[in-house]
C-alpha cells in the first residue's frame, strides 16, 4: 500500500520524521545515544596519532588505552547491575555519569592547571574514567526520561 498524499496509508497515518522530532523522550533518547556514543568513539582517532608521536608509544600501548577503557566499562556495569531495578534512581545515574565524564576529560588534558604529564599515563587515566562514566550514562539514559 502506498502513502496517500494526505500522509494516510488505509486508515493509519504515516509517521514522518518530523513528526518523530517531535516526541521528546524520542529525541532526547536519540541524542543522549548518540553523545555517548560520540564519546566513545572520537578518542581514539584523536588520541592514537598524539600517543604514538608526542608520547612515543607502541601501537599495542596505544591499542591497551582503549581497551582499559572497555574494560572498565564492562567492570562498572556489572558494580551497577547489583542495585536493584526498583532502588535505582535513573536521573541522578545519568547526571552521575556525566559529572564523572567531565572529570576523566579533565584528567585526559590539556586542562588549566593541571601540567600535562611526560608518558601519557594522565591520558590512559582519564580514558579508563571515561568508561566508568559510559557505565553510569549508557544502560540509564533511557528509563531517566519517563
Amino acid at each position: 500500500m502506498e502513502a496517500e498524499a494526505g500522509g494516510k496509508v488505509g486508515n493509519q497515518k504515516v509517521l514522518t520524521l518530523f513528526d518523530l522530532l517531535k516526541i521528546f523522550p524520542l529525541l532526547t533518547t536519540a541524542l543522549c545515544t548518540t553523545l555517548c556514543l560520540f564519546c566513545f568513539t572520537f578518542k581514539e582517532a584523536l588520541l592514537q596519532p598524539e600517543q604514538q608521536t608526542y608520547y612515543g608509544l607502541k601501537s599495542i600501548y596505544v591499542s591497551m588505552t582503549f581497551t582499559s577503557e572497555s574494560i572498565m566499562f564492562i567492570g562498572s556495569s556489572i558494580i551497577i547491575s547489583l542495585i536493584p531495578e526498583r532502588k535505582k534512581n535513573f536521573v541522578k545515574l545519568v547526571l552521575a555519569g556525566a559529572i564523572i565524564f567531565c572529570i576523566g576529560m579533565i584528567i585526559e588534558g590539556p586542562f588549566i592547571g593541571i601540567p600535562a604529564d611526560d608518558d601519557g599515563l594522565m591520558v590512559i587515566a582519564g580514558v579508563a574514567v571515561g568508561g566508568i562514566a559510559g557505565a553510569f550514562i549508557m544502560p540509564a539514559a533511557v528509563p531517566a526520561l519517563n
